[in-house]
C-alpha cells in the first residue's frame, strides 16, 4: 500500500546491510549503508497518488515510487558529523528543521558531486522538501581556493522515482540469462574485422574445396586412360569396351 513501510536489506557474507541516511558535516543528509542489525524503514510512497475515493492507492508492479526516510519511524536513529567528528547518533530530527519537516525525500543534484567522467555513478542526497518539483537549495561546500574556507553553491534537486518490479530467483532474477555471448571489447570496429575474418575464412574453405575437388577428377582422369591403355595392351576387345565406358561416365 502507499505510504507502507519497507526496510531494504541484503545479507552479504552472514552481514545484514541496511539503507539508512547521515548527516554530513556539511550539513547535507544522504544515504548510505549500515550493518546494524536493527531495522532501518523507508516509506514506499506512490509517485502520483490518487486522491479520488474510488481509487485504491495500492502498488503494483510496474508502477513509478518514491522513497521517504521519517525521524519518527527510526528506533536506531542517525549519525550526524556535523561539527561532531565522530559522528554520534541522534534520535530526533534536527534543530533547525520545524515539526512538519519530519520527512527526508531521496533527491538526484544537479550538477553532481562528482565529476562528469567518473563512472561510479551518482551522489544522492535527501531533502524536507516533500514535493515532486525540481528545486533549488544552497548547500554548503568547502572553498577549493582558500584552505579551510567555506562557499554556498545553489543546487538543483529533482525527484527520485523507481520502478516497482518483482526480482525472482533469491534477488537474481535473469541476471545470468544471456541471449548472446559478447566479448568486453565488442565495439564496432572490432566487430567488423571479426566480420573480415569470418569472410576470409570461409572464401579459403570454399578455395581448398574447389582445389580438393579439382585435383580428385583430375587423378581420376588419369587412372581411367592408364587402364584404357592397360586394356588395350593386354586385355581383350570387351575389356577395351567396358573400361571405354567407365570414362565416359566419370
Amino acid at each position: 500500500m502507499h505510504n507502507s513501510l519497507v526496510s531494504l536489506a541484503k545479507s552479504v557474507s552472514g552481514m545484514s546491510l541496511s539503507l539508512t541516511i547521515y548527516h554530513t558535516a556539511q550539513g547535507v543528509f544522504m544515504p548510505t549503508i549500515t550493518r546494524s542489525p536493527e531495522p532501518v524503514y523507508w516509506r514506499d510512497l506512490k509517485a502520483s497518488p490518487s486522491s479520488s475515493e474510488g481509487e485504491t492507492n495500492q502498488l503494483k508492479y510496474g508502477g513509478a515510487i518514491r522513497l521517504c526516510w521519517c525521524f519518527l519511524d527510526q528506533s536506531n536513529g542517525w549519525r550526524d558529523y556535523k561539527d561532531d567528528y565522530y559522528g554520534r547518533i541522534h534520535f530526533d530530527r534536527p534543530a533547525e528543521f520545524k515539526k512538519e519537516d519530519e520527512a527526508l525525500d531521496l533527491k538526484a543534484p544537479f550538477p553532481r558531486f562528482e565529476p562528469l567522467n567518473d563512472s561510479q555513478g551518482i551522489s544522492l542526497v535527501m531533502s524536507n522538501a516533500s514535493t515532486t518539483n525540481p528545486i533549488l537549495q544552497r548547500l554548503t561546500l568547502r572553498e577549493q581556493s582558500k584552505p579551510g574556507g567555506t562557499e554556498d553553491v545553489a543546487y538543483n534537486f529533482f525527484d527520485l522515482t523507481f520502478r516497482l518490479d518483482h526480482v525472482g530467483n533469491n534477488g537474481d532474477g535473469e541476471y545470468y540469462d544471456y541471449m548472446n555471448v559478447t566479448r568486453s571489447d565488442d565495439t564496432f570496429d572490432s566487430q567488423i574485422i571479426m566480420q573480415n575474418e569470418w569472410v576470409n575464412h570461409e572464401v579459403q574453405s570454399a578455395l581448398g574445396v574447389g582445389t580438393r575437388i579439382g585435383n580428385h577428377v583430375a587423378n581420376t582422369y588419369v587412372k581411367q586412360f592408364d587402364n584404357i591403355g592397360n586394356a588395350i595392351s593386354t586385355g581383350s576387345p570387351g575389356d577395351i569396351v567396358e573400361e571405354t565406358f567407365k570414362g565416359a561416365f566419370i
